[in-house]
């Protein structure tokens, strides 16, 4: 049975840590280009919306999504889980991707794995945080559409709105869900951007990289970091 499903990939540029984060060039590239590209490389999905505000602080990333030609979705600045609702109702799917746009090393092979196991079972809820094998900024999860925007009355706490999802993990045992674990356990390497550290660290691991061969795959991804960046993933 088909199942469509579209990527949300989160993104602001208030961030209090590293404002303008999203934007900023590590060789020359925009970071939130490095998962879009990602993505849009999977090939498999049926839209990719990038998830701003309506706040004037964001009207320069919707400019640059318009410029490229990027789906675009503004809403609630600080409501992000209406922010999602809203854009669920306007691009209609089965089931959506969240993604943050601080994650520059993600990689499309950890989305087509959790695409996979979607398409092939009768999963509402797919994470790879519970426990989380993968570094920080690889972030994956996948939900049922319909399951997400039902459950929104149901929201209550504070976090729910600001980090999106934490109702699912709350209430995990009362859905049909899937952890994605990693070949091994790299949960303490930091590949996401949140400060101006891990930008300029991120900068450097980027620039080693591009130094090696292709790399196709997450695990040979993660064979060059421990062998060339080692120094650089905490």
């Amino acid at each position: 049975m088909y199942k469509s499903i579209v990527a949300y990939i989160q993104a602001r540029m208030s961030s209090e840590r590293l404002p303008g984060k999203v934007l900023k060039k590590i060789k020359g590239v925009p970071l939130i280009d490095y998962l879009y590209n990602q993505v849009l490389n999977f090939r498999e999905l049926d839209k990719i919306i990038i998830l701003t505000s309506d706040h004037p602080s964001d009207d320069e990333l919707s400019q640059y999504c318009k410029d490229r030609g990027w789906l675009c979705f503004r809403g609630d600045l600080l409501n992000v889980a209406n922010r999602f609702k809203q854009a669920s109702l306007c691009y209609e799917s089965d089931y959506f991707i969240r993604l943050n746009a601080d994650s520059p090393l993600h990689h499309k092979d950890v989305i087509a794995r959790g695409v996979d196991i979607i398409k092939q079972n009768n999963i509402s809820f797919l994470t790879n945080a519970n426990p989380r094998t993968f570094p920080s900024g690889m972030g994956l999860e996948i939900i049922d559409t319909n399951l997400y925007i039902n459950s929104y009355k149901h929201f209550s706490e504070e976090e729910d709105f600001e980090h999106v999802t934490k109702y699912f993990y709350r209430h995990y045992q009362d859905f049909t869900t899937f952890n994605l674990t990693d070949d091994k356990n790299r949960s303490d390497w930091r590949l996401a951007v949140d400060t101006k550290s891990d930008y300029d660290r991120i900068e450097k691991i980027v620039s080693k990289l591009a130094t090696q061969p292709y790399i196709a795959t997450w695990q040979e991804q993660a064979m060059a970091l421990e062998k060339h960046c080692s120094e650089l993933l905490y």
